[in-house]
């Protein structure tokens, strides 16, 4: 057709879009999230080149939330935070009904201090019941 579209102008469009369409299907998305009986959340490093005061080299965190196999349809949401701070899943979580699951086991500390910041379950009682 002949039309220049410039690169900002296009990444405007994209920023837009996504505050007026997406955004709020992720929010209507993450209510059902919350609705769940079981949630399982898991996170893993993303680096991020130009992060206003972050090092090119430091870590950020991409976390997934997803729905358990129970439920009639799977949501599965992504979550970008600067840290890897349980704070960031515990606010997302924070009117969760049901039950939160660290997808991940091998850190035992990391995930008695998950549960304890939920107060939904606790540490003992959670590996208590993996173990039966």
């Amino acid at each position: 057709m002949g039309a220049e579209l410039k690169r900002d102008m296009m990444a405007n469009w994209i920023i837009r879009s996504t505050e007026y369409w997406l955004k709020p299907l992720y929010e209507k998305m993450h209510e059902q999230l919350l609705k769940c009986s079981i949630i399982m959340s898991d996170e893993t490093t993303w680096q991020v080149n130009k992060e206003k005061g972050k090092k090119a080299s430091s870590n950020s965190y991409i976390w997934i939330h997803r729905s358990g196999n129970c439920e009639s349809l799977p949501v599965i949401l992504y979550q970008y935070t600067r840290s890897r701070s349980g704070e960031h899943a515990k606010n997302f979580l924070s009117s969760l009904k049901g039950i939160m699951s660290p997808m991940h086991m091998l850190d035992m500390k990391r995930l008695k201090e998950l549960l304890d910041a939920y107060a939904l379950v606790t540490y003992e009682d959670t590996i208590w019941k993996l173990f039966l």
